[in-house]
């Protein structure tokens, strides 16, 4: 029975090779470990699963009832949770709501990929699906899985079970081994997964048969996303100046007993465009006020100016403290349109050095990029970034604002 199982599992890696070469790539860096119910210190899944070292469980009593079609598949999502870092501690995320989410995302790529999945799997079709009959989740293949958690946090039901799989998390969420977890050496010890990644990617591109829907992931590991807020603190300590003063030297270095000069660094003129468009959530623009406040309490060498925009300039007003922020006059409704806005700046602000837009990104630009430098803060369920013209751009996830970034 373990056997012919194993068997089934050998021929799923090889028979990957001539179709997916980038699966085929990634899966024979797996581990497969039968599940010997006699072993008490190893994991005993019922289905599959997979840990974050790249050691493969299987129940072969579910391998064997699989067609040899569907254990390709299966081997192909399993991987992919290494692939995608899913196998890490969720912090204060529910474990049952981000196995699906998690689910969701790989499976949508299996399926668009030609791949076959067991029928008790979550299974979408043109990048969507409806969960227990009325929880609906679309453009997949946009979100990352922690968009799609936040779509069903409220929602599922915990009582059922979801998925043919077992997600094998790390015991204290950083991703890395425990040497002291008595499971022994894996096939993921010592393995890069980023370069396995990037490997099996230039593997496939050389047969001409890159896999669908892996390129924004591929990106992404590539160029990781940063937390939004520490790249604001990056923008605007970049933008600030600064000069040196003699004739009042840094204290620090008058304690060490070397004279050395203070830095002094001078104002900064800023401005927040807020999107009051009709498509703009009252939650968004709450949150989006919550960032303005928390972006003058950091800052005080700023000068900051907000501004209020649908398809027009509704209302300019320029904060110190908490207080201006909370009687700002917020006005609009209508359409999106950023020209006015980047115009406005351009006859009334052109010293300003930086625009923080707070937008889902839906509306007209410019034609030619302005010369204030831009942030474009997107809200959830927004355009997509490498759709928006120019400036730097970042998504926002309010919902996880106290939260570390994953």
């Amino acid at each position: 029975m373990n056997q012919e199982a194993k068997d089934k599992i050998i021929k799923a890696r090889v028979g990957l090779q001539k179709t997916h070469p980038f699966f085929s790539y990634l899966a024979l860096h797996l581990e497969p470990i039968a599940c010997d119910p006699t072993n008490k210190t190893g994991p005993q899944v019922p289905t599959m699963g997979v840990d974050n070292r790249g050691n493969m469980y299987y129940n072969p009593d579910f391998v064997n009832k699989m067609t040899q079609e569907e254990v390709k598949g299966v081997v192909c999502h399993e991987v992919m949770h290494v692939a995608l870092e899913h196998l890490k501690g969720l912090k204060s995320k529910d474990v049952k709501v981000s196995n699906v989410a998690q689910d969701i995302v790989i499976n949508d790529i299996i399926l668009e990929n030609q791949l076959q999945l067991p029928k008790e799997g979550l299974l979408p079709q043109n990048h969507e699906i409806t969960i227990n009959g009325n929880i609906k989740i679309q453009k997949i293949d946009k979100k990352p899985w922690e968009q799609i958690y936040h779509e069903l946090e409220k929602k599922l039901p915990k009582e059922k079970v979801y998925g043919f799989d077992e997600h094998i998390r790390d015991k204290d969420g950083d991703g890395k081994d425990d040497p002291k977890d008595g499971k022994g050496a894996g096939a993921g010890d010592g393995k890069d997964w980023k370069q396995i990644i990037n490997e099996g990617y230039a593997y496939a591109k050389l047969q001409g048969k890159t896999p669908a829907g892996l390129d924004r992931y591929v990106d992404e590991l590539n160029y990781p996303k940063l937390n939004w807020r520490e790249m604001l603190q990056k923008f605007i300590v970049r933008e600030i100046p600064y000069d040196f003063c003699y004739t009042r030297p840094s204290k620090r270095s008058l304690a060490c007993g070397v004279f050395m000069p203070s830095v002094t660094r001078e104002s900064l003129e800023i401005g927040v465009a807020l999107d009051t468009s009709g498509s703009m959530s009252p939650k968004d623009l709450k949150e989006c006020l919550s960032e303005t406040v928390g972006i003058v309490k950091a800052y005080s060498n700023v000068k900051l100016t907000v501004v209020t925009c649908d398809a027009e300039v509704h209302t300019v007003g320029e904060v110190t403290c908490e207080e201006d922020v909370a009687n700002l006059e917020i006005k609009g409704g209508g359409g999106t349109d950023f020209i006015p806005v980047f115009k406005w700046v351009e006859e009334n602000k052109p010293a300003m050095r930086l625009l923080i837009f707070f937008t889902d990104g839906f509306g007209s630009f410019p034609a030619d990029a302005p010369q204030v430098r831009t942030l474009w803060c997107i809200t959830q369920g927004g355009m997509e970034l490498d759709k928006i013209p120019f400036g730097e751009k970042v998504n926002l996830d309010f919902r996880d604002k106290n939260e570390e970034p994953e």
